[in-house]
């Protein structure tokens, strides 16, 4: 008919979005074989001709070359040819497996290991969206594939019922908080209708089902040929008043026979496109569907790990019967995840051991230090609660040894440790207060211990470190003028132990990380100047620092991050070029650094920060754009190889889009 009603599929995108938006109508799709072919699930007549008719004939004749379609026409296939093979599908499959179970097995081989594709996706993406979604998600198939359900756990944030048998179908219910697939030749893990038999009629309570269902829905049809008896006799008997939002029809071709009239009488609009992906394509832009991202996968594997870690770190803890063969049990998983965890598990069970040979030998000084082991490792396990448990075992002991013997110094540090410790564990915790209080009678004890020997240099740092901690726990309440004192006093103490010993690196860079924090405190204050110059005399050490020991990666990265930071000040005093040089002698640093580990992530993030932020400082420049651009594309590069390696965190994935805007900005 020369008169049926017909639009292209960019019409119907913008057609199907506008009802859906507007709530002028509700939808069922129905999925046919070609939404799967993309997806690695041949098509009928490819499984006909090219797989199952030429076995067929091997099987009789003997031979497994010839014609096919010479074979099948003279073997009582009338009309057959490689264009005509899908027709006889049924006819076809019941020859050559000739029973339920063989044929069972043979869709299960077929549909095996095939995951959903692009059109799939952008389907789930619509049936999870949280205003498109339950207008809708009801979905009808003749195929038996798991792609529908796939795509929706993997794409989505949804999880669907499907109706996988005929006898399940008294439970099909529309709901709008779930989508609902309903599988009307059954599913290849229970037994899928194949034959002619099986496939020329569907169950009364099946067709009573789909006049309850479609009550009150259009219907689209997309990769389906059409050429079911069953379905077309089942559509037929709909009530007159069923499916009120009208019929799509996307195909290239119309259906002959009982359905093609089926359409015709129902007033179907056809949208001549057969292609289920490129369909999808237009879908997903019109309603701004976002494209999966690998947030989703790692934060499955982010729970698989953490949870393991639970666990092991839990059996690496177990004591009592059979507390052994559990930590050995831990021990050997622990290896499967990776060996810097291992290592940690196998510690944990070794210190366990050395707990229990304190307490055996009841050498209170030994179960301290024991308890203090664990309690580092359970917080490198991230058992926070644990590590803060053992810390507050060992603090208990500290205190009873620190009464008894106010003049063992020894004990008085153990003391001041265990505060310190628990003040740690707290601040990871997000207890501030908490924190400070532990801080607080770490420093008394500290300041005691270095007022007493002033010549201790150990006891020294000891209280350097104890001020940073108060610095840093002011510093995290927002109380900058808190926070720079505790600095401050941790800087005098710092470059006094400097100075006495210019070689011992170690205080060199406790000095540099000293000046470090005072420049952060400063320009957060908005003192540029003084911020400048911490930052200056951090540089000046860790240059030093880094000539001294070229293969210290640590020492070389902070060598990158004083650069960067000497950067940021310029910037802000309006000093473009400035800035610019200090961001570059960054970015060289952070070059090499990823350039000798290409497989750490971190200095991976490093370049493609200081490339971000070149690309930044240059593009206000105008005859400086072009060089922006390189910086941008550098950066998006980086961005793109993690992100295919799945090495990039759920927090970053924004940047690509980020970089992409920035460069289109600028060639604008």
């Amino acid at each position: 008919m020369s008169d049926r009603p017909s639009i292209t599929a960019h019409e119907f995108a913008r057609e199907f979005h506008h009802l859906i938006t507007s709530h002028q109508g509700r939808f069922a799709f129905f999925l046919g074989a070609g939404c799967s072919f993309s997806s690695g699930i041949p098509l009928a007549g490819a499984l006909v001709h090219k797989h199952w008719l030429p076995e067929r004939m091997r099987r009789q004749t003997g031979k497994k070359d010839g014609d096919v379609a010479a074979w099948a026409a003279s073997n009582g296939y009338e009309d057959y040819t490689e264009q005509t093979a899908g027709r006889f599908y049924g006819r076809v499959i019941e020859s050559l497996f000739r029973n339920a179970t063989q044929r069972q097995t043979e869709i299960d081989r077929i549909v095996k290991d095939k995951h959903p594709a692009f059109g799939y996706g952008v389907l789930a993406k619509l049936l999870a969206h949280p205003e498109a979604g339950p207008r809708c998600n009801l979905i009808l198939t003749t195929n038996f594939d798991d792609l529908v359900a796939d795509a929706l756990y993997l794409y989505g944030t949804t999880r669907p019922l499907v109706i996988v048998h005929e006898a399940l179908i008294g439970f099909a219910r529309a709901m709008r908080s779930a989508p609902l697939v309903v599988k009307l030749h059954g599913d290849h893990h229970l037994e899928p209708k194949n034959t002619e038999r099986e496939t020329s009629a569907l169950a009364a309570d099946v067709k009573k089902a789909l006049g309850r269902l479609l009550a009150d829905y259009g219907l689209i049809f997309m990769g389906y040929a059409g050429g079911d008896r069953s379905i077309a006799e089942a559509l037929s008997a709909l009530p007159p008043d069923c499916l009120p939002s009208g019929i799509y029809w996307i195909n290239d071709a119309w259906p002959d026979g009982d359905f093609g009239t089926w359409l015709e009488d129902r007033g179907a609009t056809w949208v001549k496109q057969r292609d289920f992906d490129e369909t999808m394509v237009l879908l997903h832009n019109e309603f701004g569907l976002a494209m999966p991202t690998l947030g989703r996968f790692e934060g499955l594997l982010d729970q698989y790990a953490q949870t393991f870690k639970d666990v092991s770190g839990r059996l690496a803890a177990r004591t009592g019967d059979q507390g052994t063969a559990w930590q050995e049990a831990a021990v050997q998983s622990a290896r499967t995840l990776n060996p810097a965890w291992a290592t940690l598990v196998e510690r944990r069970v070794a210190a366990n051991a050395e707990l229990e040979k304190a307490r055996a030998g009841r050498n209170e000084d030994a179960v301290w230090f024991a308890l203090m082991n664990i309690g580092d490792i359970d917080r490198s396990l991230g058992k926070l609660k644990d590590a803060r448990s053992s810390y507050e075992g060992a603090l208990e002991i500290a205190e009873r040894l620190a009464v008894r013997d106010p003049e063992n110094m020894k004990w008085q540090r153990e003391l001041s440790v265990s505060h310190g410790r628990i003040g740690d564990v707290r601040l990871a915790e997000g207890d501030r207060p908490g924190a400070l209080t532990a801080y607080q009678a770490d420093l008394a004890i500290a300041e005691r211990l270095a007022a007493r020997n002033p010549e201790n240099m150990e006891w020294q740092r000891d209280l350097s470190v104890s001020y940073d901690r108060i610095g840093e726990v002011r510093l995290a309440e927002g109380d900058r003028p808190g926070a720079l004192p505790a600095y401050q006093a941790s800087l005098e103490i710092r470059v006094c132990l400097a100075a006495r010993d210019p070689e011992n690196m170690k205080w060199q860079r406790d000095l540099s990380v000293s000046h470090e924090k005072i420049g952060n405190v400063r320009l957060a204050e908005g003192d540029r100047p003084g911020a400048l110059t911490a930052y200056q005399a951090s540089l000046e050490i860790r240059e030093r620092l880094a000539a001294h020991d070229p293969e210290n990666m640590e020492w070389q990265r902070d060598l990158s991050v004083s650069h960067e930071k000497i950067g940021n000040v310029r910037l802000a005093e309006g000093d473009r070029s400035g800035a610019l040089t200090a961001y570059q002698a960054s970015l060289d640093i952070h070059e090499r650094l990823a350039a000798r580990d290409p497989e750490n992530t971190e200095w991976q993030r490093d370049l493609y920060v200081s490339h971000q932020t070149i690309g930044a400082t240059l593009a206000p420049i105008p005859d400086r754009r072009q060089d922006a651009i390189v910086a941008f594309r550098e950066a998006l590069a980086i961005v793109e190889a993690q992100s295919a390696a799945g090495k990039w965190a759920p927090a970053d994935a924004h940047w690509e889009a980020v970089l992409r805007k920035c460069i289109a900005d600028l060639e604008a």
